[in-house]
């Protein structure tokens, strides 16, 4: 019975943390070394205002991160004020060539299953 019981719960936890995350982060170019990072979640979903969010930045090549701000801000949700209704564009100053690495920690709430996630996001870009 104990080896049914944690073969289930195994199984449970990797189908909710195994699963893509719905959050999504986008690099896009706005002036000749400024850029912004877009973090986005679907209709459904919310990014929990108060939780630990973080987004690790880091290069390979020539690239350098010459100024960066990661703080998570934005206009909460009309009708459940503790998440975003949409996080503000991040933005970066970057220089050089080479690829852009971002690791990110995100709490988010799947509102149609009342769960919330901490959901780790892993992407990155080439920059020109």
């Amino acid at each position: 019975m104990k080896l049914f019981l944690t073969i289930s719960l195994l199984f449970l936890f990797n189908q909710i943390f195994a699963n893509e995350h719905p959050v999504t982060i986008q690099i896009t170019k706005q002036n000749e070394g400024v850029y912004a990072l877009r973090v986005q979640v679907p209709s459904g979903f919310g990014i929990q205002r108060e939780a630990p969010n973080r987004i690790l930045l880091s290069t390979d090549g020539d690239l350098k991160i010459t100024k960066a701000d990661l703080i998570f801000r934005g206009k909460p949700m009309s009708e459940k004020k503790e998440y975003f209704r949409v996080v503000e564009d991040m933005k970066l100053n970057l220089s050089g060539k080479g690829k852009l690495n971002i690791n990110a920690k995100i709490f988010y709430c799947d509102f149609s299953k009342n769960i919330c996630i901490p959901g780790q996001v892993q992407t990155s870009g080439e920059i020109n």
